[in-house]
């Protein structure tokens, strides 16, 4: 009896050893996913700054020729 008791605990505990070793990995891929993410949007910001100054620099020339035509 005690030996199908042991039995069964060690059989639980190698499927919750299991377990926790699928969810260390799942964890550090997700962790991974993540590093990834923040990257991508970091430069994905930064391109953004980038095009925003483009417009505005663009906006401003544009301004700047309609009053040069107005007051032409």
């Amino acid at each position: 009896m005690d030996d199908e008791i042991i039995q069964r605990l060690n059989s639980k505990t190698d499927l919750l050893v299991q377990k926790y070793q699928q969810l260390l990995r799942e964890n550090q891929q997700l962790r991974a996913d993540k590093t990834e993410l923040e990257q991508q949007c970091d430069t994905l910001q930064r391109k953004n700054r980038l095009a925003s100054q483009k417009i505005q620099a663009v906006v401003h020339k544009l301004r700047a020729n309609q009053e040069e035509t107005t007051h032409a």
